[in-house]
């Protein structure tokens, strides 16, 4: 969390992308070596990350450029979380409130 706490006091909430990689391979060589540890979180960092970074693209593109990254990161993290945990609805609920 530091560096997500970091992002958003002095990068407007960008994370650099091998933080993003690093923590993604790090928790799936943690999780499927059958190391300790939840899916929760880590699902929600990957959703957010991937969401934000293909909000990115599609606005560089000029898709949807009035659409902010960040809302694709909320879809993001819904979407990873709804997939890992197989409780779609519950998921929609939980990032609706």
């Amino acid at each position: 969390m530091p560096e997500v706490m970091d992002a958003i006091a002095s990068r407007d909430g960008i994370i650099r992308p091998r933080v993003a990689l690093a923590k993604a391979v790090s928790s799936a060589l943690t999780l499927g070596s059958g190391g300790s540890g939840g899916i929760f979180a880590p699902s929600l960092f990957l959703g957010a990350a991937v969401g934000y970074a293909l909000g990115l693209v599609l606005q560089k593109l000029g898709f949807f450029a009035d659409i902010s990254p960040a809302t694709y990161a909320l879809v993001g993290m819904t979407s990873v979380v709804a997939a890992t945990t197989h409780v779609p609805i519950t998921a929609i609920i939980i990032f609706l409130r």
